[in-house]
């Protein structure tokens, strides 16, 4: 089993990036995602207007 779950599988979670999204924190703005307090995370601020994300699905459709 993986991390507990029922059925053996891989996933990823993907976080498109950029450079300086995290600020200073982390290691000088260097690191993961996460690192990034929650309520700025997931602010509004942070979500791709609906032809933003249109065009992202298709870059990344492309990709794999």
């Amino acid at each position: 089993m993986l991390l507990g779950n029922s059925e053996t599988h891989l996933h990823w979670h993907l976080f498109p990036r950029r450079a300086g999204d995290i600020g200073t924190y982390g290691n000088h703005g260097k690191g993961p995602v996460w690192w990034l307090p929650m309520d700025q995370m997931y602010d509004d601020s942070n979500r791709p207007d609906e032809p933003t994300l249109a065009e992202l699905k298709t870059k990344l459709k492309k990709e794999l």
